[in-house]
């Protein structure tokens, strides 16, 4: 019994170009911040990115849409943007100075 599930090639090379992104990002991030708070950002953002999508492809695995082509390749951007802001509305209600 085969428990696997082909996954469609399109997805490739938005992966691919999302984990560049990434690494860049990640590099530069722990290269140049020295108080090390945008590198846990982007180091919270990374997982969260990727469970997404997972279930993006569990969900779409032999034929993605555009959107979830555009979402796979881009979408580390945003989140990472709404942790970031998340973070700084936290620590805004809690009176802590960013």
């Amino acid at each position: 019994m085969k428990l696997t599930v082909p996954i469609a090639k399109a997805y490739s090379r938005s992966v691919i170009g999302s984990m560049l992104f990434q690494i860049l990002v990640l590099l530069l991030t722990s290269l140049g911040d020295p108080v090390g708070q945008v590198v846990m950002w982007v180091l919270y953002s990374i997982p969260i990115f990727w469970l997404m999508v997972a279930i993006m492809v569990a969900s779409r695995p032999r034929n993605p849409t555009r959107v979830d082509l555009m979402v796979i390749r881009y979408g580390f951007f945003v989140i990472l943007i709404a942790v970031m802001g998340s973070t700084m509305l936290r620590w805004t209600l809690a009176g802590i100075p960013f």
